[in-house]
């Protein structure tokens, strides 16, 4: 009796263990199609029209303006900002560990190191999930298997880190990412990016609209729609940034 039930007891175990690996080689797979679809370009370029609501809206005079954004990847992001009439009003420089910008509307300028992207909207937003976001990839949270579960639209990958929870919703067709978030379940911080309209740009799909939300209290919630188009691919892109001398720096 004893050997049977131990018998049995061994069957189980190694049934779920059979089932845990299953669980991992699909999920495995999954991510491997997530990454075939993600964008690496040396250079990315691209014009977009971004509208923000929250409390940074408080004293700007407008809520939607234009962009152009330049990226070198894994080295800096480039970014303009225009409004109609005026022109040029905003210009930014960011690299993996500093933030530079200038206000030509109020001739300021700042410079900082890339924790201001924290502060400014109280969330740890680093220089690689910046590029992660404006490419339409995955966010980066630590490297833990993820958790894989299927529905009638697509798949979830869930993993945790610590006080970190990620959750990404692809689709089951094509494998593209419909929506991510991290969530700290701690400080309940939490991150969402929400991303539609793939349309194809070198025979391969780009999402070019993006619905991202930043909530580090429940009354501080950012909402930014970044609408992207005539994207270019590895064209050799400048960067200006160059401080006038009137101006005063901002200090934060």
């Amino acid at each position: 009796m004893i050997v049977l039930l131990s018998s049995c007891s061994i069957f189980k175990k190694n049934k779920k263990t059979v089932n845990n690996q299953k669980a991992n080689t699909e999920a495995v797979s999954v991510e491997n199609l997530i990454a075939a679809n993600e964008w690496q370009p040396n250079f990315f370029r691209s014009k977009a029209k971004i509208k923000y609501e929250g409390p940074l809206q408080k004293g700007l005079p407008i809520n939607t303006v234009g962009a152009d954004i330049r990226m070198k990847k894994d080295e800096l992001v480039w970014v303009s900002i225009s409004v109609p009439l005026i022109g040029e009003v905003a210009r930014a420089l960011i690299t993996p560990d500093s933030v530079k910008v200038i206000n030509r509307f109020q001739k300021q300028y700042a410079l900082e190191s890339i924790d201001y992207l924290e502060k400014l909207v109280n969330y740890p937003l680093d220089f690689a999930n910046l590029q992660n976001i404006l490419l339409g990839n995955r966010l980066e949270f630590g490297n833990i298997a993820p958790k894989i579960t299927a529905n009638e639209r697509g798949y979830n990958l869930q993993s945790k880190n610590g006080s970190l929870k990620m959750d990404i919703a692809v689709d089951s067709s094509q494998y593209f990412i419909q929506k991510m978030s991290v969530k700290d379940t701690i400080d309940n911080k939490q991150l969402r990016v929400a991303l539609s309209d793939y349309e194809p740009i070198n025979n391969k799909a780009f999402s070019h609209n993006r619905q991202i939300t930043a909530q580090a209290k429940a009354n501080e919630i950012h909402h930014i729609n970044l609408k992207m188009n005539k994207i270019t691919i590895n064209d050799t892109l400048k960067f200006p940034f160059s401080i006038n001398k009137k101006y005063q720096q901002m200090r934060y």
